[in-house]
């Protein structure tokens, strides 16, 4: 098992090494031949503040990992140190919808991932204080959900209202507004190049088999499983099958996302894919990757990897 684990290191490792230089050709490429309002941001790991987030060990398909774990729960050789994960979008964006490509190497294999475009609240204890845009929060959230950052839980219109627009300055709470922009699903490598556009206010994902009347928006069909060595996650081949995911729209929100025009200040983030899953292994919404993150409580003051953007 040691020379196993050594292995599928070894691989990782690699892995992550030739995708980063073949990413940073492939958006070196890209920006020369696109226009110069192109943005590309590199992702960085995230550790999630919220204490009931735990990491998914199941693929789409709730086939267990095996080589990533030592036993259920207890992270072995995976780490998202080793993900190479760039977030491609255009700076001026139109029609209240954002745009945007993923673009990512070395993740867990056969896995859905959550996309969100989030605010940046400025007051609170994880506010984001002259670095964060209230407007560009209160878009998002109006349009989409509502985090409360403060004390790790969700609310609606009235919460954020009352203990944010309402609230003294010394008493409000870092509440984040974001819009989930669907999944992307790895293939059995761990890779995934994925468009994505927000234009429908999406809720939770669901696999086909859940037996539930909320599926309202297909995401795709897709194959989970392992037909070439080293067999990633698995330990051995794994015969492929099929499943198809779906969204459920967000309850309260209108059919369509419509963006108000302005300048906005945001952060992506990456969340694993849980289906509200009950199993075991099944994980809870980690949110593992972003594209800035508060440092040790504080706001990030480094503007190179700042997610900014027009919509016309």
């Amino acid at each position: 098992m040691a020379r196993a684990v050594s292995h599928i290191n070894r691989f990782f490792i690699a892995c992550a090494l030739v995708c980063s230089m073949s990413a940073a050709v492939f958006f070196a490429s890209a920006q020369s031949e696109k226009p110069r309002d192109m943005c590309s941001l590199t992702l960085i790991p995230f550790l999630d503040p919220w204490k009931k987030a735990a990491p998914r060990w199941l693929d789409i398909d709730d086939r267990r990992f095996h080589d990533f774990i030592n036993k259920i729960g207890t992270p072995q050789e995976f780490s998202y140190q080793a993900a190479q994960v760039v977030l491609t979008y255009e700076q001026q964006q139109a029609d209240g919808i954002f745009r945007g490509h993923i673009e990512a190497r070395a993740l867990k294999p056969n896995f859905a991932y959550q996309i969100k475009l989030c605010g940046k609240p400025r007051y609170g204890q994880r506010g984001w204080g002259p670095f964060g845009d209230d407007n560009s929060n209160a878009n998002l959230g109006f349009q989409g959900r509502w985090w409360d950052d403060t004390v790790q839980q969700s609310g609606w219109n009235d919460y954020y209202k009352s203990l944010y627009v309402k609230a003294e300055t010394s008493r409000k709470h870092s509440i984040v507004g974001y819009l989930f922009a669907g999944d992307f699903v790895t293939d059995e490598m761990g890779n995934a190049s994925h468009d994505f556009t927000i234009e429908k206010p999406l809720h939770i994902t669901w696999q086909d088999k859940q037996m539930t009347t909320l599926k309202k928006y297909e995401a795709g069909s897709f194959v989970s499983g392992s037909t070439q060595a080293p067999y990633l996650g698995y330990g051995g081949p794994q015969v492929p099958r099929s499943i198809k995911l779906w969204y459920e729209h967000e309850a309260k929100r209108p059919a369509q996302v419509k963006l108000p025009r302005g300048q906005y200040n945001c952060r992506l983030l990456i969340t694993e894919e849980s289906f509200h899953s009950n199993k075991s292994a099944g994980g809870h919404w980690l949110t593992v990757l972003a594209t800035e993150d508060l440092q040790n409580g504080q706001p990030d003051a480094d503007s190179k990897n700042d997610l900014v953007f027009e919509m016309k």
